[in-house]
């Protein structure tokens, strides 16, 4: 299974997120995949629709099939503090999936009422704090654990985890999830994971964990608008917390110089109207060619699947260098190519390795 994770204000609606297709080229290729759009995105609206899809899809007849318990029991103690204080306050969008019992909801029933708790639950996202982060790791944990429970044995891969921005700080938190859950066999890839700007401090469960792989690619430049401001620099390195599994490994990769936060995500990017273009009456016709461009992309893109024999490394060739950050961008791709390559992801390695 795949989870990819929009960033801050972005979804599948802009051609030039790499997430969308990325997401539907591994769907073609027989994987299971959950992509879920970024906190205060246009595509926010469609988080339960798309995590009750998905868990439609994985029903056999009229019901989930139970194939497989968790793989482990236990829950290491520090995980176990870090969510039940995520999940505390009554506005909660994780309150349900921590309380719900682990051994008994296993029927599509008893994820659907979870899933309903947590919709209910979900409050009013915006782009300058946290909220939203909770919403994407309950529905996506909730996802990944009837992936779990649903998989024949030859199809199993490990559940591979991208996220980007907040996305990367929810990515973290569902990893978090499923090893309350009692799944392992995760692996997890961070770029510049970031919380609400209105936190201080963050709540570990978003940038600390207690199993599997995770491999972090934090960048020099800022939040928002490429350079430094006070009120975005919440963007800690992941860790390992005490009592983790003996096999977790994190590495913190060096920070990448160029390439700008928002821009992680694209393979390119288009220019935009800002306010002088507006007062000179050229906004109409930079939106024109911003979405002819789009539709040029998507096309050539959407042709070239269709077509067959895609394979990532094509999809990535189309990235473009936008003030000379395309090194950073094919770094980037490198690492998401090796995590969602057909040989399985090892999840397991030496004692705790952080860089």
């Amino acid at each position: 299974m795949i989870i990819l994770i929009h960033g801050t204000g972005d979804d599948d609606t802009k051609d030039e997120n790499w997430i969308k297709w990325v997401g539907a080229l591994m769907q073609s290729k027989g994987e299971k995949v959950l992509v879920l759009p970024g906190v205060s995105s246009g595509q926010q609206g469609e988080l339960y629709d798309r995590a009750h899809a998905f868990l439609t899809g994985l029903k056999e007849g009229d019901e989930l099939p139970r194939r497989r318990l968790a793989a482990v029991d236990t829950v290491p103690e520090g995980l176990r503090e870090s969510l039940r204080s995520a999940a505390a306050s009554d506005a909660n969008e994780l309150r349900a999936v921590i309380a719900a019992s682990k051994s008994s909801m296993n029927t599509f029933r008893h994820y659907e009422v979870v899933m309903q708790a947590t919709k209910a639950a979900q409050r009013h996202e915006s782009g300058r704090d946290a909220i939203g982060i909770k919403t994407r790791a309950a529905f996506a944990a909730l996802c990944g654990k009837a992936y779990w429970q649903t998989c024949p044995p030859d199809l199993l891969r490990p559940i591979r985890i991208i996220g980007h921005s907040r996305g990367g700080s929810a990515a973290i938190a569902t990893h978090n999830v499923l090893r309350h859950f009692g799944i392992t066999y995760v692996g997890t890839l961070t770029l510049d994971p970031c919380h609400g700007v209105k936190k201080l401090f963050a709540k570990d469960y978003t940038h600390t964990v207690w199993s599997g792989v995770v491999n972090n690619i934090p960048v020099v430049k800022e939040v928002g608008i490429g350079t430094t401001w006070f009120e975005y620099t919440l963007r800690p390195p992941i860790s390992i917390g005490e009592g983790a599994d003996a096999d977790t490994v994190v590495n913190n990769h060096g920070h990448l110089a160029t390439i700008e936060h928002g821009h992680m995500g694209k393979l390119t990017t288009f220019k935009k109207p800002g306010k002088l273009d507006s007062i000179r009456g050229r906004a109409d016709a930079i939106l024109a060619t911003k979405a002819a461009a789009q539709a040029a992309l998507r096309n050539r893109i959407a042709g070239r699947m269709e077509e067959g024999g895609m394979e990532l490394t094509d999809l990535f060739a189309l990235a473009e260098d936008k003030h000379g950050d395309l090194a950073d961008k094919q770094y980037i791709h490198r690492f998401v190519c090796a995590l969602l390559a057909p040989i399985p992801v090892a999840v397991a390695g030496p004692a705790a390795a952080v860089a």
